[in-house]
């Protein structure tokens, strides 16, 4: 139970550890009650505490610090949780290692550039091509790692897995509605668009996606085993257009299995 004081009579008995302020560098107390092992909070709510050579503006600016920290990490930890990708997977990845071959450096490097120099509305994506098992969801999950570690909003989804869930919710509405992911990411990554069961609904579905993004300025990766050619064929005008318009280049994977491919 947090111990309160009600008069400067109480802080008796009281143990006590010194701490550096995030402001000043300065030192200050902070006590300890010696039974509960709790910190002692004034009747005002405020942590009983010394004052460091910035005194009382010093605590104040320092507790801001440590909320906003807080809410950051917070933020960090949802943003891991709400990605699409399960911990397992991350771990996997994290832990992988695949040297690409030579001929797919110049691309690896623009991709690590893309990454460092990452920032939400100026940033361009990308169209991963290339046939199944060559690498393009790994690397695109591997980026995704990457820019969450950095602390970016990153939501990745199989096209066909998201048309389900969403279709799903019609019949359960207790369902999450996945549309704010798609929207509110700092980058999206939609995996295997043309795979998908064809219709007119699909196709909306797709679209307002892209649109969305394009109006908000917001990066998306799109991986699909289709040339650019067959995804011209394979989607209407405003899709197709809407699509070219939004990644900034597309990237042709080699043709072989790279079943376990990271970054290097």
């Amino acid at each position: 139970m947090k111990r309160i004081l009600d008069n400067q009579t109480s802080m008796s008995g009281l143990q006590y550890i010194e701490q550096i302020c995030l402001v000043c560098k300065g030192t200050y107390k902070v006590y300890i009650d010696p039974q509960t092992k709790e910190q002692v909070y004034l009747n005002d709510g405020m942590l009983y505490r010394s004052d460091c050579d910035c005194s009382y503006e010093c605590f104040v600016e320092e507790t801001s610090i440590k909320v906003t920290a807080k809410i950051k990490e917070q933020a960090n930890k949802k943003n891991w949780l709400d990605c699409g990708i399960n911990e397992k997977q991350i771990q996997h990845l994290k832990e992988s290692s695949f040297k690409w071959p030579r001929d797919f450096s110049s691309s690896i490097q623009q991709i690590n550039r893309f990454i460092e120099n990452f920032y939400v509305t100026e940033s361009k994506g990308y169209i991963f091509m290339g046939t199944a098992g060559c690498g393009k969801s790994t690397l695109a999950k591997k980026i995704a790692i990457k820019l969450l570690d950095k602390g970016h909003k990153v939501f990745y989804t199989g096209f066909s897995n998201l048309l389900k869930h969403q279709k799903d919710r019609f019949s359960d509405s207790e369902l999450e509605d996945k549309t704010p992911h798609t929207q509110n990411a700092d980058l999206l990554i939609l995996d295997d668009i043309g795979a998908e069961k064809s219709s007119e609904w699909s196709d909306e579905v797709l679209y307002n996606i892209l649109e969305y993004r394009y109006e908000n300025k917001l990066p998306i990766i799109v991986t699909t085993n289709l040339t650019m050619n067959e995804l011209e064929s394979r989607y209407n005008k405003r899709i197709y257009s809407r699509l070219k318009g939004i990644v900034g280049s597309t990237i042709e994977f080699p043709k072989i299995d790279y079943r376990n491919a990271n970054l290097s």
